[in-house]
């Protein structure tokens, strides 16, 4: 019959080289069920989430609308820039209008 103390017993008889090799191979074979443990516990997690109550939380329309200004003020920006651009040419090539 199969005796844990046996077992110990057996491994504590091997070279320490030996020795090594099987604690290495036990530390990641523990390691491995662990991670894969941790990952499903995950998956059901996120599985979970209610996507609608989180949109609500984090005000995602919100942030929708913030992005729409953003865009808008880029918007504003490049029509700055390209007046400026054409006052230098205007400045540049003499074509300024009179003064009134």
């Amino acid at each position: 019959m199969f005796s844990p103390l046996d077992f110990l017993k057996k491994i504590q008889r091997k070279s320490l080289s030996e020795r090594k090799v099987i604690f290495w191979l036990f530390i990641s074979v523990l390691g491995a069920a662990c991670l894969g443990f941790w990952l499903f516990l995950a998956k059901q997690r996120f599985n979970q989430i209610d996507t609608g109550r989180l949109r609500q939380e984090f005000n995602i329309p919100g942030f929708e609308k913030q992005f729409q200004e953003l865009e808008s003020l880029n918007t504003g920006a490049e029509k700055l820039e390209q007046s400026v651009k054409d006052l230098e040419e205007m400045i540049n090539s003499g074509d300024l209008p009179a003064k009134q």
